[in-house]
């Protein structure tokens, strides 16, 4: 149905028009053969159009929000629960701009504790200015931005709409508060969303990245003080130590596909797709990564199909490891070296593009004996230096995983890509350092956000779960959504939802 067509419109648009500002603008804007300045005066429209936008917003909401105190405190199951201590104002700041409304205090008959329906029912807590759906925005924007700083930016001035006025600027979000929106919940469990088809075959191509740590520093820091030394040496000893948390990922995917132009041409330069890409960290719970990493596999794929699983890496033992782990009666695993890492090894022994392609040649075919008496003759008249040795030693023992790769899976190891994007970008590529629960906090909505899922509604969700279990005063930070099913259709756009209808021209009577 058209909005044009609903009684409601011709009362806002009267509404709206009849503003003297919004008036002049579009008079102008409408009349013929205006040819100078007819975009600075549309873009004025615009503007005030976002305005009085932004106050019907925030009279219908304060309307809501009333009307539901008044519901509840004329509600005859409320009296025998709680009596009325008072009722108060309190203002919040929303999409719409600030709203001030009118609730009632209460006070539990028998525990004695305050309570307040509207501010809990809408997920308010003491002290809080910012709704739940910018504290929502707030999660979901950091998920893939790397400064609290610009999300409060962005947040502000999806706040503000679009004005003219230098009042724009003024609705930016400090980072404190960002910090406190996204550090809500420090763990949100969810349920990993199911496959359409399992494949026989999956890959796993796993690494870790170390992101440095706050709390620990200073704790160094000021242990050192009570020692004695002083400030210059301890800058000089701190640029020696590591104050770091490892990270590990696992990128899972079931294969690649060959990308093509948008007419179904083939590119230039053939580049290539991993398909059904999961990428799965656990950063509450590193010790346990490769059990953990099984149990999503088998909430996501049916686990008795797969009959080959491949983990891809840099020959880590903690990821070698996850071959033994993830095997079992119905399923074989198997390590496979990156190439990135073997050719980079090899580098390390000679800098010579015909020895190199040789050695590697020998490498990929498991040739032990050819590759060791070519670096013995290359260094046959010269000591061998230590990196080269240790890179020797290195492609000796993973000579078996490289064939592997080269024989059976064959299609490469994107990790350090995987690595870059997902964990480099947004924690290091700037320095930074963090408090290791937060740092959990973060690397979870940065999951949430590379696996497509949807941190807003997510979000959302956490806090009525929260809402439901405990009082404001007794927040728990730990929101479990893995065992339930969440109907989000009350978030969906349809067209046949019912709309609350209101008297907008009372509404903003009341509101001048």
């Amino acid at each position: 149905m058209s909005i044009v067509a609903r009684p409601e419109f011709d009362t806002v648009y009267k509404l709206i028009i009849s503003d003297p500002e919004i008036s002049r603008y579009s008079s102008q804007l409408i009349a013929p053969m205006v040819r100078n300045q007819s975009v600075g005066l549309y873009c004025h429209l615009v503007s005030g159009l976002s305005v009085s936008t932004q106050m019907i917003g925030t009279a219908i909401l304060r309307k809501i929000l009333e009307k539901m105190d008044l519901e509840f405190r004329n509600a005859p199951e409320r009296t025998s629960r709680w009596y009325v201590k008072n009722t108060r104002e309190r203002t919040i700041i929303t999409l719409f701009g600030e709203v001030t409304y009118q609730r009632t205090e209460y006070v539990d008959r028998t525990t004695g504790v305050p309570f307040v329906y509207v501010d809990e029912e809408i997920g308010l807590f003491r002290r809080q200015r910012y709704d739940s759906t910018i504290a929502a925005l707030a999660y979901d924007y950091y998920s893939h931005q790397s400064s609290m700083i610009e999300v409060g930016k962005m947040i502000g001035e999806r706040i503000a709409g679009f004005r003219l006025d230098p009042a724009r600027g003024g609705y930016t979000i400090s980072r404190q508060q960002i910090f406190n929106m996204i550090n809500r919940f420090q763990n949100i469990k969810t349920k990993p969303v199911k496959a359409e088809e399992t494949p026989e075959t999956l890959y796993i191509m796993a690494d870790e990245k170390y992101i440095h740590l706050q709390q620990e520093a200073a704790a160094w820091r000021n242990e050192m003080l009570d020692k004695g030394h002083t400030i210059k040496e301890i800058n000089e000893l701190e640029k020696k130590m590591r104050f770091n948390e490892m990270v590990k990922l696992a990128v899972v995917f079931t294969g690649r596909e060959k990308l093509t132009k948008k007419d179904g041409g083939s590119l230039k330069w053939p580049r290539w797709q991993l398909t059904d890409t999961r990428y799965l960290a656990f950063p509450h719970d590193t010790k346990n990564f490769w059990p953990r990493v099984m149990d999503e596999l088998s909430a996501i794929y049916d686990m008795e199909k797969v009959k080959r699983i491949y983990i891809l890496g840099d020959g880590a033992e903690w990821i070698k490891a996850g071959a033994a782990e993830l095997s079992s009666q119905y399923c074989s695993a198997k390590f496979a070296l990156d190439r990135y890492h073997m050719s980079k090894q090899i580098n390390a022994i000679v800098k010579d593009k015909a020895y190199r392609r040789l050695l590697t040649d020998y490498v990929i075919h498991g040739d032990k004996e050819s590759f060791t008496q070519t670096v013995d003759s290359l260094y046959a008249d010269t000591p061998m230096p230590k990196k080269a040795a240790d890179a020797l030693t290195y492609l000796l023992n993973n000579m078996g995983f490289a064939v592997v790769m080269q024989n059976e899976v064959k299609i490469g190891c994107a990790m350090e890509q995987a690595i870059s994007h997902v964990l480099a970008s947004p924690f290091t590529c700037i320095p930074k350092a963090y408090v290791s629960v937060h740092l959990h906090t973060y690397v979870q909505a940065r999951m949430f956000y590379k696996n497509h899922l949807d941190s807003l509604k997510i979000y959302i969700a956490a806090c009525d779960q929260t809402k439901a279990k405990q009082r404001m005063n007794d927040f728990s930070r730990e929101a479990d959504l893995s065992k339930e099913h969440l109907d989000f259709s009350m978030f969906d756009t349809k067209a046949s939802m019912p709309y609350y209808h209101l008297n907008l021209d009372t509404v903003m009577k009341k509101q001048a």
